[in-house]
């Protein structure tokens, strides 16, 4: 999740050099926002419209290359929305480099809930497509992309969980907590097993998905948690921020199969799940309870202007939904 009004804060000289001669004269820079890792930054050259993102003093993006690398790999797929990103080189002292990304036209999809009710229909349509996405980029064969391999660990998700509703339970109600508490009193559900993990954006919350006034999808950006993980993380967010209506159409999208490929056992095992492994809505539902905890508190310290549709999501999560 990240910011969305235009903070003050000051160019770095050593970014200005860095962008100009990478991407040559900048005619003039904008502060976009800030997330818990970077901060990012419109620039406009000759070029066109680039976003150059920063990591943050303490944060850590990865390594730019290989976010560039699956972008490339992305749009050579003709999988929609994945920007043309460039991978700069670090600034002095900071560990990984800046990104640069082509500016995609459009609004946040999570400012747009936040803004105003969005009609269940369309909704379901942008599930639709969100799970046709989760499905085409699964479908990447991961071999050359040196991405990272993020099985979820439970105990790790749950920490994070914990903390973030020790960070907000005072300005929570009691029947909200309660089911936050029960949650991280109940055994999580099974994981595929390795070799059953796929390629994934791995941060698909509405924050990232840009939208027009139609709302048509124009891109989805923030590439840089990417890896080889479970699907259920990336539909958990379809969960999480449009509901069980659009993660339903999502999760058929997502199981349609648009041609044979190297993931097909993957898939073949979630449609009819191993003991082993729980089924996919069932881990898609703890990823999203776990998302929106943390989400909440971002938004009470960063976003309180979407505040209203984090906190429905909540509720809708674990006091509406009696499936806890």
């Amino acid at each position: 999740m990240s910011t969305s009004e235009p903070p003050r804060w000051v160019l770095d000289p050593a970014l200005e050099e860095l962008v100009t001669g990478t991407l040559g004269a900048v005619h003039r820079w904008s502060p976009l926002g800030a997330g818990v890792d970077h901060r990012a930054w419109q620039a406009d050259t000759e070029d066109g419209i680039w976003v150059i993102r920063e990591p943050a003093a303490d944060g850590d993006l990865g390594d730019p290359a290989v976010e560039v690398r699956l972008t490339q790999a992305v749009r050579a797929a003709g999988v929609r929305w994945a920007p043309e990103i460039r991978a700069l080189a670090p600034l002095p002292g900071q560990p990984t480099g800046v990104t640069a990304h082509r500016f995609v036209p459009g609004r946040s999809l999570l400012d747009v809930l936040a803004a105003r009710d969005v009609a269940e229909r369309e909704l379901v349509r942008l599930g639709r497509l969100l799970g046709t996405f989760v499905r085409d980029v699964g479908e990447l064969a991961p071999e050359g992309l040196a991405l990272p391999v993020d099985r979820p660990d439970p105990a790790d998700w749950l920490a994070t969980t914990a903390e973030s509703l020790g960070a907000v339970r005072a300005r929570l109600d009691g029947q909200l907590v309660a089911a936050v508490n029960h949650f991280l009193s109940t055994p999580p559900p099974r994981f595929p097993a390795t070799d059953a993990l796929t390629v994934a954006h791995n941060d698909l919350g509405a924050e990232h998905v840009l939208v027009d006034g139609a709302l048509g999808i124009t891109g989805i950006i923030d590439w840089s948690d990417a890896a080889v993980t479970d699907p259920a993380h990336d539909l958990g967010c379809v969960l999480r921020d449009l509901g069980d209506a659009a993660f339903r159409a999502a999760t058929v999208a997502w199981a349609t199969r648009a041609a044979p490929s190297a993931q097909g056992a993957a898939h073949s095992a979630e449609q009819a799940p191993a003991a082993h492994c729980s089924p996919l809505p069932v881990r898609a539902l703890w990823f999203a309870r776990c998302l929106v905890v943390e989400d909440l508190a971002f938004a009470h310290e960063r976003r309180p202007e979407v505040l209203g549709v984090v906190g429905a999501q909540a509720h809708r999560l674990f006091v509406a939904d009696r499936r806890r």
